[in-house]
């Protein structure tokens, strides 16, 4: 993990989010679809918490929220929230999404994994972290999981000059998704890419049943400018025509982050 959390130091995680439409666009995804789930005075273990955009939002709204995250910038980030806004309801810790051994067993109404996926390259490791997720929640509990799409990011790279159109490369992430451990950009040389499929099936050989698996973002990347570009009031509209078009399976393919809901049973 000395890669990732090399990676997050440096990077400023807590503006990634809200820095325009299209990084607003996943949070406002995840959370319209996640409402439903959720309720006031139950609570939530974040586990690769960030900077805490999700775990301040829902302390909000009456949830009791444990922020975790690896990366030790990013905790003393959320603390130095806490402690400036005496915010309640959250807790920040240190903590690595394969070992959640400081957690009771059925302690948790909900987990958010809504990053750790990406930054694990083995299988093993990816069911570590699902499994504990699933010791650690509560029986009828819910989790939500993220990935990143292996095909989205190699057209996007692309598409962006990040990197030439080369077979070596945009083979090994089609089949295996990864980037080679000597890739330059430290966020590829350590990240892991999913296929929707792939996601789904480690979600339930872990022991979940899958309930909802949406495209967090759609192709809005393909769109940016002109998203860019619209009034409040096209955006608010184009944002409700996504949130009723992104459950439908054939956008899975063209979304940078997938988003997949299951519950313990």
């Amino acid at each position: 993990m000395e890669k990732v959390i090399g990676y997050y130091e440096g990077y400023d995680e807590g503006i990634r989010l809200g820095r325009d439409r299209v990084r607003q666009l996943e949070f406002a995804t995840t959370t319209h679809v996640l409402e439903p789930y959720l309720r006031s005075g139950g609570n939530l273990l974040d586990i690769g918490a960030g900077t805490g955009a999700y775990a301040f939002y829902y302390a909000a709204r009456g949830v009791e929220v444990i922020a975790a995250d690896v990366t030790p910038g990013h905790v003393d980030m959320m603390r130095e929230r806490i402690s400036k806004e005496r915010i309640s309801g959250v807790t920040a810790e240190l903590a690595d999404a394969t070992d959640l051994s400081r957690y009771s067993a059925e302690s948790f109404d909900t987990v958010l994994c809504l990053g750790p996926l990406y930054h694990l390259r083995t299988a093993e490791n990816r069911q570590s972290c699902l499994k504990e997720c699933m010791r650690v929640l509560k029986p009828g509990g819910v989790l939500a999981a993220a990935y990143i799409n292996r095909f989205f990011i190699a057209e996007y790279l692309i598409a962006s000059g990040a990197k030439k159109s080369e077979a070596s490369w945009l083979s090994r992430v089609a089949e295996q998704g990864t980037f080679g451990t000597d890739e330059q950009d430290p966020f590829l040389s350590a990240a892991y890419f999913h296929t929707p499929g792939e996601a789904e099936t480690e979600l339930r050989f872990a022991g979940f049943d899958v309930r909802e698996h949406v495209a967090a973002e759609g192709n809005v990347f393909l769109m940016s400018e002109a998203v860019g570009k619209m009034s409040e009031e096209e955006y608010r509209i184009w944002t409700e025509h996504h949130f009723h078009v992104c459950r439908e399976p054939s956008r899975l393919g063209s979304s940078n982050h997938g988003l997949i809901v299951a519950r313990k049973t």
